[in-house]
């Protein structure tokens, strides 16, 4: 079960046992978190949580976002590149002059 994106099963009991699963596992990272940061997160929002985990929500936020991040370090990889390429081109001042 540990294979995600979003669980494909319907069978309920399987669906249940994944979001129990989760949402120990939630639990068990909060309690990490600072005092002030707990009390944010009830146990609704993290039960809420682990259901978009289990319907893949989540995972297809970050894939959305994964791929927004390529393609922005690509582009500005390729600004740099030419960027590069034209300060090769042009021509260095030997110095001041006065």
């Amino acid at each position: 079960m540990d294979d995600y994106p979003g669980v494909t099963d319907s069978d309920p009991t399987k669906l249940q046992e994944r979001h129990y699963y989760l949402l120990s596992e939630l639990q068990t990272l909060v309690k990490d978190l600072p005092s002030s940061f707990q009390q944010r997160l009830s146990y609704n929002t993290l039960s809420d949580l682990a259901l978009a985990l289990i319907d893949g929500t989540v995972y297809e936020i970050v894939q959305g976002l994964l791929d927004i991040q390529h393609l922005t370090e690509k582009n500005l990889y390729n600004q740099r590149q030419k960027l590069h390429c034209e300060h090769q081109g042009s021509p260095q001042p030997l110095g001041l002059i006065i």
